[in-house]
């Protein structure tokens, strides 16, 4: 099963709309990422959102899920993990007012971009926050896809070859395939530096894990 990650799409990378507005590669990347959000929402896909923040309310150690794997979560057999997420209702982490952390509670500067319109009612979709470049790094990610039936992660977001290759990297380290579509990151892959197969390639060597794919569509 497949789960579509988006990556860093939110004010700290400069996604509000006045700097999508100056930028034409950032309006086609946001359309892009938007036609994927409406396909994968009609088809009751899997979504996770990935927000970088250095600080405020949330480290990078929890997640926007009323999840928490066991203490041990290396240790656990997967049925343990899914036995555990089974007890909790996947739904948004309100605060006392009851807005939605990641849109409305964190710091300006680290919140959703509002084109996402991601959903934190009652279709509720997790988001994720870490402090580092590889979404993994928050633990409770990696066993919450496993715990859902996830084995590949599509990747969408910035910064292409730093955010999102290091989520790439992360990924194939946890076991999981990872795709990137190429369509919806940003900066595009373009030039010498920025060719499909130097990025697929990148996230094979760093990871070390070559029985794992890593590609670009």
């Amino acid at each position: 099963m497949q789960a579509l990650l988006v990556v860093d799409i939110d004010h700290n990378d400069n996604w509000g709309p006045k700097y999508i507005q100056e930028n034409n590669q950032k309006k086609q990347v946001m359309e892009e990422i938007k036609k994927v959000l409406k396909e994968k929402r009609a088809k009751k896909e899997i979504i996770v959102f990935i927000v970088l923040t250095s600080g405020g309310k949330i480290t990078g150690q929890e997640a926007q899920l009323e999840y928490r794997p066991p203490r041990d979560t290396a240790q656990d057999s997967e049925l343990t993990v899914k036995h555990s997420l089974n007890q909790l209702e996947a739904r948004a982490i309100k605060s006392q007012s009851g807005k939605c952390i990641v849109c409305e509670e964190l710091p300006e500067y680290a919140r959703l971009a509002s084109f996402l319109k991601h959903r934190h009612g009652t279709e509720f979709e997790p988001a994720f926050i870490k402090t580092r470049g590889n979404a993994f790094t928050n633990q409770t990610l990696a066993p919450y896809l496993r715990s859902m039936g996830v084995d590949e992660i599509i990747l969408a977001g910035c910064n292409t070859f730093q955010c999102v290759l290091d989520t790439a990297v992360g990924a194939l380290e946890a076991g999981f395939h990872a795709t990137l579509l190429s369509r919806c990151a940003y900066p595009p892959l373009t030039g010498d530096l920025f060719n499909n197969p130097a990025w697929s390639q990148n996230a094979q060597n760093r990871s070390g894990q070559s029985k794992f794919r890593a590609e670009v569509i």
